[in-house]
């Protein structure tokens, strides 16, 4: 798999050499190393405070998260709250037991 890619980027870096980018074709844009629009993307762990940096997976990752906390945390709050009494224990019952003693 990494010959094939090292295959490729050697024919595209032929293709490209001495042409500037407006001359080149749609297609070796696509796969080349050397232009890409922006600025590079880092993961969410080398710069936590800024999703606009983020790679495009990682912030996916982290919406997926916020919204199924939203969600959990909602469902929760809700639903906590029952509306159904429980049944009382019988208390009656438990005190007409005498108490068990034991050897000494």
């Amino acid at each position: 798999m990494a010959l094939v890619h090292t295959t490729r980027s050697a024919v595209v870096r032929s293709l490209l050499r001495g042409r500037s980018p407006s001359q080149q074709p749609q297609w070796c844009r696509l796969f080349s190393d050397d232009a890409h629009g922006g600025a590079a993307k880092v993961p969410i762990w080398q710069d936590p405070t800024s999703p606009s940096k983020w790679k495009e997976e990682h912030f996916v990752f982290v919406s997926l998260a916020g919204w199924g906390a939203l969600f959990y945390s909602g469902y929760k709050y809700f639903t906590s709250g029952s509306t159904t009494p429980k049944p009382a224990k019988e208390e009656e019952a438990t005190e007409s037991k005498p108490a068990k003693k034991g050897k000494h």
